[in-house]
């Protein structure tokens, strides 16, 4: 359980710190799917803005795009959970 929550703690995506590789893939595999929220996701966490830029550029609730936020935090989170899981049959030999 500790390793666990040693990944989920450097899992945690900061705005402007996200590649857009890594975006895009998280993307792939998230629920969210409207083309304006994306883009607002994307500027957020690949290119840096604030979250007031967002709001106001791409006339989104805050509400709304905070659960968005969340969701994709969590997302990352889960992944990272489920890394060392990985990483322990990449050890078995097949």
């Amino acid at each position: 359980m500790l390793e666990t929550k040693r990944y989920q703690s450097i899992s945690h995506l900061n705005s402007g710190e996200v590649s857009e590789e890594h975006f895009h893939l998280l993307m792939n595999i998230s629920s969210i799917r409207g083309k304006k929220i994306t883009s607002a996701l994307q500027a957020f966490f690949v290119e840096g803005k604030t979250r007031r830029e967002v709001y106001t550029k791409y006339d989104i609730d805050p509400g709304n795009f905070s659960r968005k936020v969340e969701e994709i935090q969590t997302l990352s989170q889960n992944i990272m959970a489920l890394y060392p899981h990985y990483l322990s049959y990449s050890s078995v030999q097949i």
